[in-house]
Parts: C-alpha cells; structure tokens; sequence
C-alpha cells in the first residue's frame, strides 16, 4: 500500500516539473530513474488518473 502511496506521488511530482519545462532526463537524473522509466511512469500515471479521475 505505501509503494502505491509513494508512486503515485512521485509520478504526481514530475507531472509538475514536466510542466514546469523540465525535461525527461533531468526529471530522471533528479528521481534516480532512466528517462524511460520516467517517460513510462508518466504515460501510465495519465492513462490511470483518466480512468479514475479525482473526484
């Protein structure tokens, strides 16, 4: 349960700094994770919050 906690967190968290013009690799390099794994994290946290958006 608190993997999930965390996750959805830090997927929330480079959400902003995407959107704040930070790109794939510094988001990674900053999170210890591959621009891939960031890019995937992303891409699945978006799909996620479509299918469950906040209410």
């Amino acid at each position: 349960m608190l993997e999930e906690v965390t996750g959805a967190a830090l997927v929330v968290a480079m959400a902003d700094a995407r959107g704040e013009g930070w790109g794939l690799g510094k988001i990674g390099t900053s999170a210890g994770i591959s621009h891939e794994q960031v890019r995937r994290m992303l891409a699945e946290g978006l799909a996620a919050a479509r299918e469950h958006p906040a209410r």
